[in-house]
């Protein structure tokens, strides 16, 4: 950031003595918090209570519902992931969308998984055979649901 200040500030802050330059240095700590709480507030005005949003974790998407709002983030309920405190300045609102979107997506995830490896030593199991686990009942009907 390649900033300067209008030459007349320049020429100003080149003639305050110490005591002077602390006191221009809170107002200056004073200003720049205000501005601060003022995006906060404009980003956290953009939710409500138990409004549906949603944010990336680790390139995922998380579903959830804001439960509380506080000063600088929201709390969200999520249905397995227990409850997260998010700056709102991650959270993207869900508008219009029902509850089978999000199934269809979370379904849609669950497809993109590549299933789990085999344990070494086992051969793949055929659908029909019976199941390895010894339960007698066809693999389809017990482990391979």
């Amino acid at each position: 950031m390649n900033i300067q200040l209008p030459q007349h500030l320049e020429d100003s802050i080149q003639q305050l003595d110490e005591s002077q330059l602390r006191i221009l240095n809170h107002k200056v700590i004073e200003r720049i918090n205000l501005i601060h709480r003022a995006k906060r507030l404009r980003s956290l005005a953009k939710f409500n209570l138990y409004d549906q949003v949603y944010f990336d974790h680790d390139g995922e998407k998380i579903f959830g519902r804001i439960i509380r709002i506080n000063q600088k983030t929201c709390t969200i309920q999520t249905e397995n992931r227990g409850e997260w405190r998010i700056p709102p300045s991650f959270l993207i609102k869900i508008t219009e969308v029902s509850d089978d979107d999000i199934i269809h997506e979370k379904a849609r995830k669950a497809k993109a998984q590549p299933p789990a490896p085999l344990p070494h030593g086992i051969a793949k199991v055929s659908r029909n055979a019976k199941c390895p686990c010894g339960s007698d009942k066809k693999y389809k009907k017990c482990c391979g649901r």
